[in-house]
């Protein structure tokens, strides 16, 4: 079984009962232990592990369908078939919006594979057009 950071959980069929669709993700340092270990040592809490939250984005069955098709034209128009060729693992992997590695210009998100700016500004538009209420 492939794990969520190797591969991106897909959605690819759903009863027609469904109504809605709650996506949830989590932001920040889950890794209580360090943030006591930290506060018991009188120590700095680092930027990226003081906060922890959890968002979810709760779509229409139709609202999640049509972000879905816009998120994969964005991904294709920067990398082909929405994948890249990832060269830790050495092997083509399909592309994450994973915050981190894009504020941080990471795998994918590299200057060297994409025009990060313009990628950016993409993206913002794009998420600008998806319609979901978010917790």
């Amino acid at each position: 079984m492939s794990k969520w950071y190797d591969k991106p959980t897909k959605i690819l069929s759903m009863k027609k009962d469904i109504d809605y669709v709650m996506c949830i993700d989590e932001n920040g340092s889950s890794n209580l232990n360090y943030v006591l270990k930290q506060i018991s040592n009188e120590k700095e809490i680092g930027e990226d592990d003081k906060y922890f939250t959890i968002t979810g984005c709760i779509f229409t069955k139709e609202e999640y369908m049509n972000s879905k098709k816009i998120i994969k034209l964005l991904k294709s128009k920067y990398w082909e078939n929405g994948m890249f060729y990832d060269s830790k693992l050495k092997r083509e992997k399909a592309v994450c919006f994973h915050s981190r590695d894009i504020r941080k210009h990471n795998n994918c998100f590299n200057d060297s594979i994409i025009n990060y700016n313009e990628f950016m500004t993409d993206l913002t538009n794009t998420m600008k057009n998806i319609k979901c209420k978010i917790i």
